[in-house]
């Protein structure tokens, strides 16, 4: 009979390697994300940063319209990176807008490590573009066109759009972004002579693509930024300021124009005690056409320098000079017939 040492040797050692992986494996991979956020991208851009571990399996980085939590993958890889290059995104391959970036770095023991940031991808060459577009409807009344042009980009191919993947309608191509809540992340700095400064590690922007490409980029900031500001006090929400020389004007619309910040450095709206976080915006450009979006709809209305107008829902678009198209949809939504 083996003695009782012999018999469990192997047992042991089995043990031993188990406890030596696990302490080697005790440590989650390092993800992390160099490129600033909010870097605005047009052409080829390199994303830096770092997922790297001693037993890394895999990392990915992915992409998703911001808030849509629609990631793909931009790329996927079994080598560990240091403070180097985890991929190259083409600004001319994807529409304009601002987008997640995500990445996820794995260990052989499926341990996990995430990192996010935002970057806003701008300009309009597009050379990785096809498109073209189809008019169904043009209705000539006088004033605003009553019109359904629809639209098939690559650009777009892994959106679920009005006529499908990659079909969109007119205001589905025009878009607002928020980079961050509005109401959130707002550092309050004590001042013992003049109360509290407004000051923030992020930037607040709200981006609007148009049809043609361009962008008009605006930041939430509050008017003054010291001066008799103090904890749980009312004063007036922050206002929309163009970026870039632009003579654009952008408003908020049905959100409150008094606030109080509360000492977790959220902006409140008083009388509902929520977050600040408008929806609706209103925006008047330097030719006098304005236009009213909804953040997860896209225009809900078009109003000329005659004030003529033109309203969208998801059931049509009625025009103030009576003439109106009502969409038909299938039970994903898409449109199926328009009389």
């Amino acid at each position: 009979m083996k003695n009782k040492k012999s018999y469990f040797m192997p047992y042991l050692k089995l043990l031993l390697i188990f406890l030596f992986n696990l302490t080697l494996n005790a440590n989650q991979p390092t993800a992390l994300i160099s490129t600033p956020p909010n870097t605005t991208i047009k052409t080829k851009t390199e994303i830096t940063g770092t997922a790297s571990d001693d037993n890394l399996d895999y990392y990915e980085l992915q992409i998703s319209p911001i808030g849509k939590d629609e990631y793909r993958v931009l790329e996927k890889s079994n080598n560990s990176i240091t403070n180097g290059v985890l991929t190259t995104l083409d600004g001319t391959t994807l529409k304009n807008g601002i987008y997640d970036i995500k990445l996820v770095a794995v260990d052989k023991n499926n341990q996990t490590s995430t990192a996010y940031t935002t970057i806003i991808i701008k300009g309009k060459a597009k050379i990785g573009e096809f498109s073209f577009t189809i008019t169904d409807f043009d209705i000539k009344i006088g004033g605003l066109p009553l019109q359904v042009n629809r639209t098939y980009s690559t650009l777009q191919r892994f959106e679920k759009l009005d006529f499908g993947y990659a079909w969109s309608i007119d205001f589905q191509n025009v878009k607002v972004q928020e980079n961050i809540v509005p109401g959130e992340e707002w550092k309050t700095t004590p001042d013992r002579f003049i109360g509290y400064c407004f000051k923030t590690d992020k930037q607040h922007l709200v981006n609007i693509s148009l049809p043609d490409g361009t962008t008009e980029s605006f930041e939430f900031k509050f008017a003054r930024e010291c001066g008799g500001y103090r904890i749980g006090s009312f004063y007036d929400a922050p206002i929309l300021y163009a970026q870039n020389g632009s003579e654009a004007k952008l408003e908020t619309i049905d959100e409150t124009d008094t606030i109080y910040v509360n000492q977790a450095g959220e902006i409140i709206n008083p009388y509902t005690n929520k977050l600040y976080n408008p929806n609706r915006y209103r925006l008047t450009l330097s030719n006098g056409m304005i236009y009213e979006i909804s953040e997860n709809f896209g225009i809900t209305k078009i109003t000329d320098p005659q004030s003529n107008t033109l309203t969208y829902t998801t059931d049509g678009i009625q025009s103030s000079r009576g003439e109106s198209l009502t969409f038909l949809r299938d039970n994903k939504g898409r449109i199926t017939k328009i009389t």
